[in-house]
């Protein structure tokens, strides 16, 4: 599977992902100027600051070992803000922008949705700026259950995010239900 714990030394790689995606995803929503001056060196230092926090994941081309995707979920990161039942969040996802629509976002987001599982949590959250129809819209189709919205500031430019909740016991049986069946074996 190339899905794998990202570790330190991914760092670099996973901020140049974020960047690309960030510039790509965003653009036409998000200040031209702060994208264009987006500081991959903040970046990487929040990142190895919050690394050991959360449990992060990155999708790897087999043959290349470029980093297609990445994820970081866990803990809630901010209780403060509600939803009290939401017991874990999905922090960040972010998928390069050459390689959307292949699968790797879906992949990324069941394999944290299965491991919070089994780390006893019940429900996620997340968040995505309101404007992000493309999110949006694959969220929803992940199952998620749009919730509410908060204001995100950006160099103190108000950006709306909405937050969508998904409920770890009926989101990974719907999905076991749309896999195709295993052949059977057809004894000799």
């Amino acid at each position: 599977m190339p899905i794998r714990t990202a570790v330190i030394e991914d760092t670099e790689e996973i901020v140049d992902l974020k960047i690309k995606a960030w510039k790509k995803a965003y653009q036409g929503m998000i200040e031209e100027e702060y994208l264009e001056n987006m500081d991959p060196e903040r970046f990487e230092e929040k990142l190895r600051l919050f690394f050991y926090d959360c449990n992060r994941i990155v999708y790897e081309d087999r043959k290349t070992k470029k980093i297609m995707g990445f994820c970081m979920y866990g803990e809630r990161q901010n209780k403060a803000e509600g939803y009290q039942e939401y017991d874990s969040e999905i922090c960040a996802l972010y998928v390069d922008p050459e390689h959307k629509r292949e699968g790797i976002g879906s992949k990324l987001i069941l394999f944290a949705f299965k491991h919070l599982k089994q780390e006893k949590k019940k429900n996620t959250l997340l968040w995505c700026l309101k404007k992000n129809h493309s999110a949006r819209h694959f969220y929803e189709a992940m199952g998620g259950i749009l919730l509410g919205e908060k204001e995100l500031y950006l160099n103190q430019t108000p950006y709306s995010e909405v937050g969508y909740g998904f409920s770890l016991n009926k989101i990974l049986p719907f999905f076991y239900k749309r896999l195709p069946p295993r052949k059977k074996k057809i004894p000799l």
